[in-house]
């Protein structure tokens, strides 16, 4: 018999939690809830709580962790159970009516399976994420972890795609009548540390996991103007972000990763 817990990553978002949840607890054949609560926040541990019906939602609180740390810790706890599939999604992730069953229905042939996201305008994403994503256990004791130490951008590119895709050989079926919705809010001005991690952890995972392409080597150079462009016209704190972008640019030269700049203090 097949048995299906979700994994959920959140940060300081107790609104759209709720949202997530509400979802979540409307879908058949969903045995468990696992929450990874990324900021010792008790609104939003509150809200976790209030959802749980007979155990059937449990909990862990991190320190920021990153959506690196956060699902890497969501995965260990995991591998710890008995379940037959994972559910990984962020808290942004609403999911439609039975978009479980559908996609537990596409896991008959598959082992890895997605479920077709659409945005908040109602576009199509075509393309890799947290997003509702349902993995065979089998898949993920061989494929291991997420690495933590990316903290925030690219690691659900290495373990989604070079991981499970280019090393494990397994392609992933987008199951079309499976629909998750993707609330993808963002603000307009980027905080500092954002620009230190997109950086540095694009430049890692070409230096030393994927290796370049001609596409990757395209798409690394086009970040450096993009990035130097949103800062000079569109942000503030200049010199902040500009100085960070240098220091990711040689941490992800020389190799360097972790949790280096602390969000709490590079707003």
């Amino acid at each position: 018999m097949n048995t299906v817990c979700a994994i959920i990553v959140t940060f300081n978002r107790p609104d759209i939690l709720k949202e997530c949840l509400a979802a979540l607890m409307t879908q058949s054949g969903l045995d468990h809830i696992h929450v990874v609560i990324n900021s010792p926040d008790p609104h939003t541990i509150g809200v976790t709580q209030s959802f749980d019906e007979s155990h059937f939602i449990s909990y862990e609180v991190h320190d920021n962790p990153g959506p690196a740390g956060g699902f890497h810790h969501g995965l260990k706890w995991f591998l710890n159970q008995k379940y037959s599939f994972c559910w990984l999604m962020d808290d942004d992730v609403v999911v439609g009516e039975n978009c479980l069953k559908q996609l537990v229905l596409c896991s008959v042939q598959h082992e890895y399976i997605y479920p077709r996201v659409v945005k908040g305008d109602g576009k199509e994403i075509v393309s890799f994420g947290w997003w509702g994503v349902l993995i065979k256990r089998d898949l993920i004791m061989r494929a291991g972890l997420p690495i933590a130490e990316l903290f925030f951008w690219k690691e659900d590119t290495e373990y989604l795609q070079n991981r499970l895709m280019r090393v494990y050989g397994v392609a992933p079926f987008r199951c079309l009548s499976a629909v998750a919705n993707h609330l993808h809010l963002r603000k307009k001005k980027r905080p500092s540390w954002y620009y230190y991690y997109t950086v540095r952890n694009t430049l890692y995972y070409h230096n030393y996991i994927a290796g370049y392409t001609w596409y990757r080597v395209k798409k690394t150079f086009v970040l450096f103007p993009h990035a130097l462009f949103m800062i000079l016209f569109r942000e503030d704190n200049k010199l902040r972000k500009m100085r960070l972008v240098s220091i990711g640019i040689f941490h992800g030269i020389i190799g360097k990763i972790g949790k280096l700049i602390d969000p709490a203090l590079n707003t």
